[in-house]
């Protein structure tokens, strides 16, 4: 709805994690914790959802999890790296 953007950064570390925020900068709230970079955060088209990319499991992979963060599930599974998620409605 345009209320809220997420985006990386190493705020909070060494490596990149996912946050989101209110348009304005206020309520900045961190949705991954991870020793591995979690980063390029898209939202689904519904905004239920945010797609990101992930190393955690040795590899650049697509991962899907909740607008809050919660229920992080892993969406390809390929040797090759697997990079730039982005959310389309078409």
């Amino acid at each position: 709805d345009g209320s809220k953007i997420a985006f990386h950064s190493r705020r909070d570390g060494s490596s990149l994690e996912i946050y989101v925020m209110n348009v304005d900068g206020s309520d900045v709230t961190r949705l991954t914790y991870n020793s591995d970079n979690d980063s390029f955060p898209c939202w689904s088209p519904d905004g239920s959802n945010i797609v990101f990319l992930s190393d955690r499991d040795g590899n650049d992979e697509i991962y899907v999890m909740d607008a809050d963060g919660s229920n992080q599930n892993r969406l390809t599974y390929n040797s090759a790296k697997d990079m730039y998620p982005s959310c389309s409605i078409y």
